[in-house]
């Protein structure tokens, strides 16, 4: 019995080698297969942050440094919610929107969209969490206004960019009427970059629904692009072009995509801050996109004190609001101005050095010095200012809704 033991001892460890070899390659494997399943799940967008539409160009989750408590946004309407759903992931994905028009034949680099439409895809839009801008008690309208979340590819910057559009009251029941379109440019923030909601933040979407609505101004689309902190001007030594992609690439997208007048009478484009300076200098450059500039607390300044990506002094003059005037007061004088600062803005002294600029080259041009500082308090008191200005100055048209 004794001989048995001793002899079955040496099989018994063996086996229990083997088994314990096979048990490591088991946790091994298990290992891999549970590695490879966490990354693909981390490169799987629809399960990364809870976010399923997670795509570049889409706009930052925070809101800019420079918005203001909601007590102090315009009592006459209330702002429309973004949609609280992120994007979808891809066009296929997204609702279809009802208001989409077959795009034009594409137009040539630097030219406006023609007005002739033809077969096409829509716009890769989102319609925000809202029916209506309509306050309680609103007249009524033909069909409702509402805001639309959207984005395309800038060929111009090689990305994909988003673009809030506000879609006025009977823009549904019309579907023969075209729209002027007035462009808002946002400004820099205080130091977290600008971004395209600034304007609607502001309450300028709901003021204007609440003016067409009462017929105090007629009816056309607003457009909020995004330009980020590049003072929308195409930078030197070979940096991104912002300008050509603000006036001709998010031009020709709107005009593609939305029953517009396609035609520089009846584009307007505004800013406030940065945005300001961006919307005389696009209006200087490309006066066959633009007839009317409107310039809400500008901040302009001399070439010692711009950012590098304005270049030389050469190039800064090409691309500066206060030289543009002084080479090629021709231009300026087909423009509808407008311009307007808060008497405790410091920027103040150069904007009312440009007011007088325009003055002695005998531009005409509105000027206006308000009580206030350069903050969103001051833009949003006067809403109702801007938006009387740009209804006024986009001429009328045969066809055009309300004109």
């Amino acid at each position: 019995g004794q001989a048995v033991h001793h002899g079955c001892l040496p099989l018994l460890m063996k086996r229990v080698r083997v088994l314990w070899r096979y048990l490591v390659v088991v946790v091994l494997l298990g290992g891999i297969m549970a590695g490879a399943l966490s990354i693909m799940a981390f490169h799987d967008p629809a399960s990364r942050d809870g976010n399923p539409g997670a795509t570049a160009g889409t706009r930052p989750a925070q809101a800019p440094s420079d918005t203001v408590p909601p007590t102090m946004l315009p009592t006459v309407s209330a702002v429309a919610q973004r949609a609280s759903s992120p994007r979808p992931a891809s066009p296929a994905a997204a609702p279809a929107s009802p208001f989409a028009v077959p795009p034009p034949t594409p137009a040539a680099p630097g030219s406006a969209t023609p007005a002739s439409a033809t077969a096409g895809a829509g716009p890769d839009c989102v319609d925000q969490a809202v029916t209506s801008l309509a306050p309680a008690g609103a007249p009524p309208a033909p069909s409702s206004s509402r805001v639309e979340s959207c984005q395309f590819m800038s060929v111009t910057l090689g990305r994909t960019m988003p673009y809030l559009i506000f879609l006025p009251p009977g823009y549904d029941a019309s579907p023969a009427a075209r729209y002027p379109v007035l462009y808002m440019l946002h400004g820099v923030g205080t130091g977290q970059g600008g971004s395209d909601t600034e304007w609607d933040q502001d309450g300028l979407l709901a003021s204007g629904d609440q003016l067409m609505r009462a017929g105090a101004i007629p009816p056309f689309l607003i457009v909020l692009p995004q330009g980020d902190e590049s003072f929308w001007v195409n930078q030197a030594n070979g940096g991104p072009q912002w300008g050509d992609y603000t006036a001709h690439d998010v031009v020709n997208e709107i005009d593609q995509h939305f029953r517009t007048v396609p035609d520089r009478a009846h584009r307007a484009i505004g800013g406030l801050s940065m945005g300001a300076d961006g919307a005389l200098q696009l209006a200087l450059n490309y006066p066959d996109v633009f007839s009317i500039a409107g310039a809400d607390s500008p901040t302009l300044r001399p070439y010692n004190e711009m950012p590098p990506f304005y270049g030389d002094e050469a190039y800064f003059d090409a691309h500066d609001p206060v030289p543009l005037v002084r080479d090629h007061p021709d231009i300026a004088k087909t423009l509808h101005l407008w311009l307007d600062i808060g008497a405790d803005d410091p920027w103040l002294p150069s904007a009312d050095a440009f007011h007088q600029q325009l003055l002695q080259e005998g531009i005409p041009h509105e000027w206006h010095v308000w009580p206030g500082t350069h903050g969103n308090d001051y833009w949003i008191a006067h809403l109702t200012d801007y938006l009387d200005f740009y209804g006024q100055a986009l001429a009328p048209c045969e066809g055009c809704a309300g004109h």
